[in-house]
């Protein structure tokens, strides 16, 4: 299963799809804290803490002329972690 979030050429074309989560969030917020404040709520069922949040503001800060890329990348190693893949 980790091998399989990690490589499936599936889950990618879902995190890019246009009618997909990633892309409705950098659609409807400007403020990237929501962006990161939703995609840890639809991954963990619970907000960020102040250092995750941080990092992911850190690393979209970085990347914002390819925001909705920076988003998906965000999105996806959220769901290679961890606490996702070991606890949901």
């Amino acid at each position: 299963q980790a091998l399989h979030l990690m490589n499936s050429p599936n889950l990618q074309n879902k995190l890019a799809h246009e009618n997909g989560r990633v892309n409705g969030l950098t659609l409807k917020y400007e403020d990237d804290t929501k962006i990161v404040r939703q995609l840890y709520l639809a991954t963990f069922s619970r907000p960020p803490n102040d250092d995750e949040m941080n990092n992911a503001l850190q690393y979209l800060g970085t990347r914002r002329f390819q925001r909705r890329k920076a988003v998906e990348d965000l999105a996806w190693s959220l769901m290679n972690s961890f606490e996702f893949i070991f606890n949901h």
